[in-house]
C-alpha cells in the first residue's frame, strides 16, 4: 500500500442545491492498494488499515479500487459461493469503522442478491453514521474476467455529505452515457471505482499507466465539444479555457510507451 498522504486530494465542491455558491474543501484519500488474489481475510485487514491511516491524515472520503477485497481475478480461485447478501460481516465491521472514524468509505465488493441469487460487482458508499447509503452494480461487466457477474441497471443519485453523488464502476464510465445519465439527473460529483493493476502487475515488472486528459477534440467526443452550452460550461472549469487537441495529447502517450519512462506506473 502506497502512503495515503501522498495520494489525497482536496477537491473543491459546491454545497448542496446550491453548485458554484459556497465551495468548501473535501480531502478524499485514493487507497492504492496491492490485494493477493482470493486472500479475503487479508485484503479487508488492507483496506481496513488504509482507511485509518486515511483518516489520519485527515481524509474525509476514503476510496479503494474495484475488487480489492477478493482480488480482481479471483473467480477461477476461489469460487463464488463465499459471495453473500450485503451487508455481509465484515461490511458491517467496516460500517463500524467508518462511523467510529467520522469518515465516509466507497468500496468495491462482490454482492448475491437475495431474492434472485443473481452476483453483481458492486460499489457501496458507507457513510460517516455507519450506515450504507447506497449502491451501484456494474452495469457492463467485463466478459472473461467478470462472467460471474451479472449486468445491473442504472442507479440513482446518493445523497453524500450534501451533495448529489453518481457512482458507476470502471468500464461504465468508458462510454459517455452512463454519465450523462447521471449528469442529467443533477449529478453534482461522480465517484467510480477502478481496478489498480499497477499492485498486482508491478512486482512481474509490468507497468500500468493511463492518460484521462478530459475533453478532447476527437470524432469520439463530438457531440460534447460540438454543442456550445456544454462546451462553454466544461472550458469554465479548465485553466486554460479550451479543450485538448490529439496532437497534444500524443506526447504523453509516447512519452509512457517509451523508455523514458521504465520507472513510472500507477499514474
Amino acid at each position: 500500500m502506497t502512503s495515503s498522504a501522498d495520494h489525497r486530494k482536496a477537491a473543491i465542491l459546491g454545497q448542496a442545491g446550491s453548485p458554484g455558491s459556497g465551495d468548501r474543501s473535501l480531502t478524499v484519500a485514493f487507497l492504492h492498494l496491492a490485494p493477493e488474489l482470493g486472500a479475503l481475510d487479508r485484503n479487508r485487514t488492507l483496506i481496513e488499515y488504509g482507511t485509518r491511516v486515511a483518516t489520519d491524515s485527515g481524509a474525509d472520503w476514503v476510496l479503494s479500487g474495484e475488487l480489492v477485497v477478493p482480488g480482481y481475478r479471483f473467480e477461477p480461485l476461489i469460487g463464488t459461493n463465499w459471495i453473500a447478501d450485503q451487508p455481509d460481516s465484515w461490511m458491517r465491521r467496516l460500517a463500524r469503522l467508518s462511523s467510529d472514524l467520522g469518515v465516509t468509505s466507497f468500496v468495491s465488493h462482490p454482492e448475491r442478491d437475495a431474492v434472485t441469487g443473481k452476483l453483481f460487482n458492486s460499489f457501496f458508499v458507507i457513510g460517516r453514521n455507519g450506515q450504507i447509503l447506497g449502491r451501484q452494480r456494474k452495469l457492463d461487466p467485463t466478459p472473461g474476467s467478470e462472467d460471474w457477474a451479472s449486468a445491473g441497471e442504472p442507479g440513482r443519485l446518493i445523497p453524500v455529505d450534501g451533495m448529489k453523488i453518481g457512482l458507476l464502476v470502471c468500464a461504465d464510465a468508458y462510454k459517455p452515457l452512463p454519465a450523462l445519465r447521471l449528469r442529467d439527473s443533477g449529478a453534482q460529483l461522480l465517484v467510480s471505482s477502478a481496478a489498480w493493476w499497477p499492485g498486482e502487475w508491478g512486482p512481474k515488472g509490468v507497468r500500468v499507466n493511463c492518460v484521462a486528459p478530459g475533453l478532447v477534440k476527437t470524432d469520439f467526443a463530438r457531440a460534447l465539444w460540438e454543442d456550445p452550452d456544454n462546451l462553454k460550461r466544461r472550458t469554465a472549469t479548465t485553466p486554460l479555457r479550451r479543450i485538448g487537441e490529439p496532437d497534444e495529447i500524443a506526447g504523453a502517450v509516447a512519452y509512457l510507451a517509451s523508455d523514458a519512462s521504465t520507472f513510472m506506473t500507477g499514474q
